[in-house]
């Protein structure tokens, strides 16, 4: 069925996610310099960060099969709400001098809320603008998400820069207000409630929910599980370096100040969003099959972030071509990441998308922090030895790419039947 995706439908579900990721992010962050303020400690403010991947990794299936089997919209709401509540515990904490201890576990439950709302954000989207227009709409809303990526941390730094440890309060209200927005906006969602079996307990529903799943990615449609796990060891080779090499190398290795990390994360923020701009549109004319070439081309930027590394090369020329390969890795990735999810959606049956969405949540977030310690690592191992590192990771990033050619070939050939 072919629908308008500039509808209203879609513009409230944008809407309602713009104001609700603006929210989680400025929190996510303002809880984070907190932390990092009270305790000092880079070691107490790693562990609270690594523990905050714990509810994503267990509980992600659980979000999935309640986002197939409940009311999208009024979950949608009922977790902004759950946000709008954490929010204002968070601020009486900050305002009452109690705050250490609960903001760490306000943290927590923040992680948990965000675990149940991934899949439900993600499987409204084919339910509102059709299977046709989903590339796009996917670009649109991952436009959004790098706006806020790029956004809340200036707005949250100017804020808190403003305000201090002492009056950190206000900005927990300000995203409670978010929240709120965001939830009444979300209750006018028009979202058909997808039929589902029936079964005599939670506990047979979750395992035949989640057994059903699992045979459609791994044995029905194996195209869409190897799309995952594929999906999930790029994820494992590339996201480290995103999340922290590059940090470690302006940093670390060339001893350049904040202005300069600074100046390549906002190059970064650009090109992701470069990214999003250009798959909407290139959508109507891409076939998901040749998503493996921008795979192969975020691969071998890897190679050219040895040059970086030679001997010999100034500071200021090894900082632009990491600069330069760091933008380029997002934007392939970014354009790739857009073609693969809604390919998956269309292979897959419309009261299943939360829970396959879950599944793919997992992989990711299971191979996200083991890939960050590895790497962390081999940096510190082989310290002098770095261009063996990246050039062994370009690699296995261009040999999964050119495995995948396959695989997103039958995954198009699904969705076309569909």
């Amino acid at each position: 069925m072919d629908r308008k995706l500039l509808s209203k439908n879609f513009l409230f579900l944008m809407l309602g996610q713009a104001l609700s990721m603006f929210g989680t992010n400025m929190i996510r962050f303002v809880i984070s310099l907190y932390v990092l303020d009270v305790t000092g400690s880079a070691a107490v403010f790693g562990a609270f960060t690594a523990i905050n991947y714990l509810p994503a990794i267990f509980l992600s299936p659980f979000g999935g099969v309640i986002a197939d089997r409940a009311d999208k919209r009024k979950l949608m709401a009922m977790l902004d709400g759950c946000y709008c509540v954490i929010a204002l515990l968070l601020g009486a904490a900050f305002q009452t001098q109690r705050s250490f201890v609960l903001a760490a576990g306000l943290r927590i439950v923040l992680a948990v809320v965000a675990t149940f709302e991934a899949p439900v954000s993600s499987a409204c989207i084919p339910l509102i603008v059709g299977k046709d227009n989903l590339a796009r709409a996917h670009a649109l809303s991952n436009q959004i998400t790098s706006l806020a990526g790029l956004l809340t941390p200036l707005l949250s730094g100017l804020l808190y820069g403003i305000a201090g440890p002492e009056r950190v309060h206000f900005i927990a209200y300000l995203c409670a207000g978010f929240f709120l927005l965001a939830a009444a906006v979300e209750l006018l969602l028009k979202i058909a409630v997808q039929e589902q079996a029936h079964y005599d307990s939670i506990v047979e529903t979750l395992k035949y929910d989640l057994g059903d799943i699992l045979k459609l990615a791994f044995r029905d449609k194996t195209y869409i599980g190897e799309t995952m796990l594929l999906n999930g060891l790029l994820t494992f080779f590339v996201s480290p370096y995103l999340s922290f090499g590059m940090t470690y190398l302006i940093s670390g290795k060339l001893h350049l100040s904040a202005f300069w990390m600074g100046s390549a994360q906002a190059v970064a923020a650009a090109a992701t969003i470069l990214g999003s701009a250009t798959a909407v549109f290139v959508a109507a004319r891409f076939q998901t099959k040749h998503t493996y070439l921008f795979l192969v081309a975020m691969g071998s930027c890897f190679f050219i972030l040895t040059l970086a590394l030679r001997e010999g090369i100034s500071p200021g020329a090894a900082f632009a071509v990491i600069m330069l390969t760091n933008a380029a890795i997002l934007f392939f990735a970014n354009i790739a990441g857009i073609f693969i999810i809604p390919g998956m959606q269309k292979a897959c049956p419309a009261n299943m998308i939360g829970r396959l969405m879950a599944l793919f949540n997992v992989c990711n977030n299971v191979a996200l922090p083991i890939g960050i310690w590895l790497q962390g690592i081999l940096y510190e191992k082989y310290d002098d030895k770095l261009p063996v590192v990246f050039g062994g990771i370009a690699a296995l990033t261009v040999l999964m790419a050119v495995r995948g050619k396959n695989v997103y070939l039958r995954l198009q050939n699904d969705g076309k039947l569909r």
